[in-house]
């Protein structure tokens, strides 16, 4: 996350190749759901909440993303999709530690995870399934 402006944060919102719970997001894929995360709802939830698939309670609601594009990376399936983060309330408490995160260049601290439905096949990489 950097560029703040008044709680506006560029983010990264997903990255293509294996997710850390085993799914693998080409760079075409990518590419193609990019516009579907314009105004995308942002939750801040805990570790329990985000593992069981909970916590989205309009009490969590922290703002949302805007502006996604695909940005390609350096080889095959290294690219990711950012936007910008806007908060709802920059002033309150996740607002606060957001953008004194990005002050101090600690945004390692954060990180965004996506809740989506599809198809899938499956397949083994990296000697996983």
């Amino acid at each position: 996350m950097n560029e703040q402006t008044k709680g506006r944060f560029r983010v990264r919102v997903i990255r293509s190749g294996l997710s850390l719970n085993g799914n693998y997001y080409s760079d075409s894929l990518l590419q193609n759901v990019a516009p579907m995360f314009e105004g995308v709802r942002v939750f801040v939830k805990s570790d329990r909440e985000h593992l069981a698939a909970g916590g989205k309670d309009i009490r969590n609601l922290i703002g949302r993303i805007v502006a996604p594009e695909f940005v390609p990376g350096d080889a095959a399936d290294q690219g990711e999709i950012v936007g910008t983060l806007e908060l709802i309330d920059p002033t309150s408490e996740i607002g606060r530690k957001v953008t004194q995160a990005a002050a101090r260049n600690m945004t390692d601290l954060f990180g965004l995870s996506i809740a989506v439905e599809g198809r899938t096949a499956p397949s083994r990489m990296a000697g996983r399934s």
